[in-house]
Formats: C-alpha cells, structure tokens, sequence
C-alpha cells in the first residue's frame, strides 16, 4: 500500500507539477527509499530537462534491484 506522501507526489506528476512532486518525493525518500520513489524521480528530472539527475535515480534504482537480487540468491 502506498503511503499518502508517495500519492500526493504522484498526483502532482499527473497535474505536470514536477517541481512540487520533486519535493514530496525528496521528503518521501528520508523514510521510503525504493526503486518506485527513484524511479518517480528520474522521471520528475526528466520531465525538468534535467537528465544528469535522471540518469543517476535510474542508476540508482538499478543498484536497489542488483541488490535485491543477489539477497534472493
């Protein structure tokens, strides 16, 4: 279940108001550091024309998900 915090970042990326879903996110992040707050993210930096800090969410979410793996294993 998504917390209210992820859906009111989440809303206001269907609104295109990337900047105040930047700041719900980043608030969000402190106690919710998962690939889905990351990925919101890189997608929020994308959408800002800011693609040095997408790219590196989207990394970021890769190295979450590599870990993920190898704790399965």
């Amino acid at each position: 279940h998504k917390s209210a915090r992820y859906n009111l970042a989440h809303n206001y990326i269907l609104l295109k108001d990337y900047k105040n879903s930047l700041k719900s996110i980043n608030s969000l992040l402190k106690t919710e550091p998962t690939v889905a707050v990351y990925k919101m993210r890189a997608y929020c930096y994308e959408k800002l024309k800011d693609y040095r800090k997408s790219n590196n969410d989207y990394k970021v979410c890769i190295t979450i998900l590599e870990k993920n793996l190898k704790n399965e294993n």
